[in-house]
């Protein structure tokens, strides 16, 4: 199975950082959100065959140090004969980018967008980034954000103004080498499965 490539894994972090700073700079205007206030930290290392181990990049100590938080995670699990996962939870404030925006600014393309069905709270919006001309860069990622009630998706009006009030975004994200996009979506679908119960079990403090 493959596992994250180097330029992967700097880009990745590097959305992130954007993703985290956005979110966190905005926050400083405004009430925090109460899932803001819920400790991420907790959220486990391994659930079912899942094993995790925590990104630890000076661009992510950086966002850490400048934002005073460290209440995110970007995390990658690995299972036995699985693709790796990168796994970010980032508790939101209210009018924020979503990863598809946060990518545009960070210099990627989006080779792929398929938006979720909004009617469907098991679906998620879908893209594929590409950090190279060419096709084995190419990274499937799914995002929704978790709130106490249900799942939200991404707007379609730009930066609505409390569409992801009290909220959890969840990002997953693959390597597509070696498969298709298509299968990858599947994948982290099936991984969502598992993930989802835990980020649940985090906003009702369980």
């Amino acid at each position: 199975m493959p596992h994250l490539p180097r330029n992967l894994i700097l880009v990745a972090t590097l959305l992130v950082g954007a993703i985290v700073g956005d979110h966190y700079a905005m926050a400083w205007s405004r009430r925090l959100a109460p899932l803001q206030l819920v400790s991420t930290k907790s959220f486990p290392y391994s659930f079912a065959e899942w094993k995790g181990v925590d990104y630890q990049t000076e661009i992510m100590k950086s966002a850490r140090e400048f934002f005073g938080t460290d209440n995110f995670i970007d995390r990658v699990y690995s299972a036995p004969g699985q693709y790796p996962v990168e796994l970010v939870l980032l508790p939101t404030a209210s009018g924020l980018h979503s990863p598809s925006v946060c990518a545009r600014f960070g210099g990627l393309q989006i080779i792929e967008s398929h938006p979720a069905k909004a009617s469907d709270p098991a679906d998620a919006d879908r893209i594929v980034l590409r950090t190279e001309a060419r096709s084995n860069a190419d990274y499937a990622c799914s995002y929704y954000w978790r709130t106490p009630g249900g799942v939200a998706h991404e707007a379609k009006a730009y930066l609505p103004p409390t569409h992801y009030t009290d909220s959890i975004m969840v990002s997953l994200c693959t390597p597509v080498q070696g498969s298709t996009a298509e299968q990858r979506f599947q994948a982290l679908a099936s991984f969502r499965t598992s993930v989802d119960p835990e980020v649940l079990r985090l906003i009702h403090g369980q």
